[in-house]
């Protein structure tokens, strides 16, 4: 079976659909593929929070209502570095310091995934797993999926990688990855009844260890720590102590012995950091598919937002289908003008 649509996105998590709806905005009718039929499938492995720089593309997207009626958070924070704590204010008399969101995922990626599949223009296609592309001329027109129903072709003027750091639309096209080591690993996981300095989020780099404390929705706050690698054999013999150890341990450290884990530890000991380039002809990668970055410093959940958005901005309005030309005049001559409006002259 084959279908054709402007644009086709593999991938419906942030940069996915923010994608799809502002595509959809300006008149492009968009394929929004994902390879989990569920559609409140979220990621697990993320900061939960959103950077100041998204919060013009949440605006735009119109999320930003939605996201505080759910209980997101303005994401002000205070840092201890080798200097002491950092903790920002805006200027005497000046305007606000900009803000983005926490918001853990099981919030937000059903959140704006429901609101692509509301957009007119967006058809949101659930199990569909890119299998492979389709090329004319050595360009690519579309992409191979397979669905629970079978094998599907969807051709598009334009594919878009929005599928994370192993990017299927990245690797079938063969794009360039460069791959960068990272030296740390991380685990964190969600508790209850955990105070904050502030009530605010609290960074700490440690030089190389590092560490995070965010508030989220629901009175839920996520935790994490990023330590060097030389740690990695200490948290393989006991997860929970190494932990537990590692956040007692930090200066002005949360209360961790009182508060409730609700969730397991969720981490990684090998997360390379890819670069990629973003076009290659007939596709383009956003999000973590084009650029993964280091999880110390948390923008991933803003760059899905921004990079999106620049996407479509920059070519949103070739994507559009071009117009209908106007009917051919009737046989015997060019049509006759139309009667002019109005009363009649004087």
């Amino acid at each position: 079976m084959t279908n054709d649509y402007d644009v086709v996105i593999s991938g419906a998590g942030l940069a996915g659909c923010t994608a799809a709806i502002l595509f959809a905005r300006r008149g492009v009718r968009v394929a929004l593929l994902e390879r989990r039929s569920d559609p409140h499938a979220y990621k697990l492995l993320c900061t939960h929070s959103i950077t100041a720089n998204a919060h013009p593309v949440l605006d735009e997207l119109g999320l930003i209502p939605e996201l505080e009626k759910a209980g997101a958070l303005h994401n002000d924070a205070r840092w201890y570095t080798r200097w002491g704590w950092i903790e920002p204010r805006s200027a005497p008399r000046g305007p606000a310091l900009p803000h983005g969101y926490n918001v853990r995922r099981s919030t937000l990626d059903p959140l704006i995934r429901s609101r692509a599949a509301r957009t007119p223009g967006v058809d949101l296609l659930l199990g569909h797993r890119v299998t492979g592309l389709v090329r004319e001329a050595g360009r690519t027109v579309g992409v191979r999926t397979s669905t629970p129903q079978g094998d599907v072709t969807i051709r598009a003027r334009l594919v878009v990688g929005a599928d994370g750091k192993d990017s299927a639309v990245a690797k079938f096209a063969e794009v360039p990855t460069k791959v960068h080591e990272n030296t740390r690993f991380g685990y964190l996981a969600h508790f209850r009844d955990l105070p904050l300095h502030g009530g605010i989020g609290q960074t700490w780099f440690l030089e190389p260890d590092m560490a995070y404390a965010f508030p989220n929705d629901d009175g839920v706050t996520v935790l994490a720590v990023l330590p060097d690698k030389k740690r990695l054999p200490a948290f393989r013999n006991d997860l929970e102590g190494s932990f537990l150890e590692f956040v007692r341990a930090l200066p002005e450290a949360p209360p961790i012995d009182s508060a409730e884990r609700i969730t397991k530890f969720i981490g990684t000991v090998d997360y390379p950091l890819l670069t990629r380039d973003p076009t290659a002809p007939g596709i383009a990668l956003v999000g973590d598919a084009a650029l993964t970055g280091d999880p110390l410093w948390g923008v991933g959940c803003g760059w899905a937002f921004q990079s999106a958005q620049w996407l479509v901005d920059a070519v949103g309005p070739p994507a559009a289908p071009a117009p209908a030309p106007p009917p051919p005049p009737p046989r015997g001559g060019a049509p006759r003008p139309p009667p002019p409006r109005g009363p009649p002259p004087q």
